[in-house]
């Protein structure tokens, strides 16, 4: 990981001065851990690590769940580019309330997923999640309270969705008879984009497992479109009426 963390942070430096999803103070050298960095943000620009549509619901959900961003400073996450928990974050919580997409995002890799069922609040992604229950047993701090994110043992995102038969899969989450709870972390991106299931079992392939956003954006079209075409055909002509 080091020459692949090396380059990334060669990668990021660029990026941050061309991409136009930085404003013009988030191209400035920003400080981390007490030194000048080329590839961190501004501590003031700290919130432009996140992609732009989860910038005001991202640190809202933490803000509520009283979850710890990594290295992060006055409610705001990292300012280093190359930071896991922003990476992870910034993947994962565009789909947090679109099942739908998340369906076919995982079902390349869970190939049995019915449906994505809510796994807190209204959403349908959770991070940093420790489950209801201290099923570690680990020591919890004099207030009594756990935490997510810091000193406790957290998945990075978690989610739960219904099987196509009852059986149950055992997962590092916990689970029901009729639906399944698995968390998951993405591996530092690299050229085959693995995925690593927390469990028994990693997957790895020399091709992507995940669908591309394209993929996706064309899947989901297409079955909009057979949702409101009569003949059920995305292709279909059918104008719904009796006219030629």
């Amino acid at each position: 990981m080091g020459k692949f963390l090396e380059a990334e942070k060669v990668h990021q430096a660029a990026s941050k001065s061309e991409s136009p999803l930085f404003s013009q103070a988030a191209r400035a050298t920003g400080a981390y851990r007490g030194k000048p960095r080329p590839f961190c943000l501004p501590l003031e620009q700290a919130e432009e690590n996140l992609f732009p549509e989860i910038r005001q619901a991202a640190p809202d959900y933490f803000a509520a769940n009283k979850i710890k961003w990594h290295d992060g400073q006055d409610g705001k996450p990292s300012n280093h580019l190359c930071d896991s928990q922003v990476c992870c974050v910034n993947f994962l919580f565009p789909f947090a309330h679109k099942p739908a997409a998340l369906a076919l995002l995982l079902r390349p890799i869970f190939h049995d997923l019915r449906r994505m069922l809510v796994i807190e609040g209204n959403q349908y992604v959770a991070f940093e999640w420790i489950g209801k229950e201290n099923y570690l047993g680990e020591k919890i701090s004099r207030n009594g309270q756990r935490t997510r994110g810091a000193n406790f043992t957290s998945a990075d995102a978690a989610v739960l969705f219904e099987r196509k038969n009852s059986r149950l899969r055992r997962s590092s989450t916990s689970h029901s008879t009729s639906s399944c709870a698995s968390s998951f972390w993405l591996t530092k991106w690299n050229e085959r984009a693995n995925w690593m299931p927390k469990s028994s079992v990693c997957f790895t392939s020399r091709r992507p497992a995940i669908p591309t956003f394209t993929k996706l954006h064309r899947q989901l079209s297409s079955r909009s479109a057979k949702r409101q075409s009569p003949c059920g055909r995305a292709s279909c002509n059918h104008r719904g009426d009796s006219s030629a």
